[in-house]
């Protein structure tokens, strides 16, 4: 059962992807209580809030988790982690692993870009890190055979996405693919208890309400959702 989280705050803010400290802290304990303790919990985009609220609750529970960082925004924006702050998790014991180079969404782009994406971030962070990057998450969830099939090439080993229950065993022809429940700001701790404990009714409501998402970026498509996407992040990004 893996969770991914985006971004944390101190106080309450309107973003549905931020959580309290307060909210994350008890998200810890319930994980550790369900016997989680290594890579069961993941982090998109390298929010400065990661290394800030949630690495010190996730060392104090004694739970590693994986970081996954887009590396064109690392050091150029003031809310995205420092190349130090990612050494210094990679030095806790936590994993740091690719969101791409400049965060695209990946069907959208052609086999060069794809390429491009892929092997410059692992690059850099294994630069950085003097270590193996094998493992990626996919921004927007979106991902298909050609883009598997790109991953594997370019020495990924494990591909995450945001797609409830979904699982694939590693082959040939792409990594090993696994699926998480993205936690929002409004996601209650009986939700994350019962999704950490496999229980059936909550795994078919969340499997649900992902597959919907899915399908209405797929209706919308790559081209149009992509967009819309990155006006999303450049206002955040440069909102302060």
């Amino acid at each position: 059962m893996i969770v991914a989280y985006h971004e944390f705050s101190s106080t309450p803010v309107r973003d549905v992807y931020a959580a309290t400290r307060e909210t994350f802290a008890r998200h810890a304990e319930i994980m550790y209580d369900s016997g989680a303790m290594r890579d069961c919990v993941t982090f998109d985009d390298a929010h400065q809030s990661q290394f800030s609220i949630a690495a010190p609750v996730l060392n104090e529970c004694g739970i590693s988790g994986i970081f996954f960082a887009t590396t064109a925004w690392v050091g150029c924006h003031s809310d995205v982690m420092s190349w130090r702050e990612l050494r210094e998790l990679h030095a806790m014991g936590h994993t740091i692993g690719s969101h791409t180079h400049t965060h695209p969404m990946r069907t959208a782009c052609g086999d060069r870009a794809l390429l491009n994406e892929l092997t410059v971030s692992k690059q850099l962070l294994e630069d950085l890190l003097g270590d193996e990057v094998n493992c990626l998450s996919i921004p927007a969830g979106r991902v298909d055979a050609r883009v598997l099939s790109a991953c594997k090439g370019a020495g990924y080993q494990r591909v995450y996405t945001s797609r409830v229950g979904e699982y694939k065993a590693a082959s040939q022809e792409c990594p090993e693919v696994i699926g998480r429940f993205v936690v929002r700001r409004g996601t209650g701790d009986q939700t994350l208890r019962e999704f950490m404990a496999g229980t059936p009714g909550t795994c078919r409501r969340l499997r649900a309400a992902s597959a919907t998402k899915e399908l209405v970026k797929m209706v919308v498509g790559d081209s149009i959702y992509q967009r819309v996407w990155r006006y999303a992040l450049r206002a955040k990004l440069y909102s302060n």
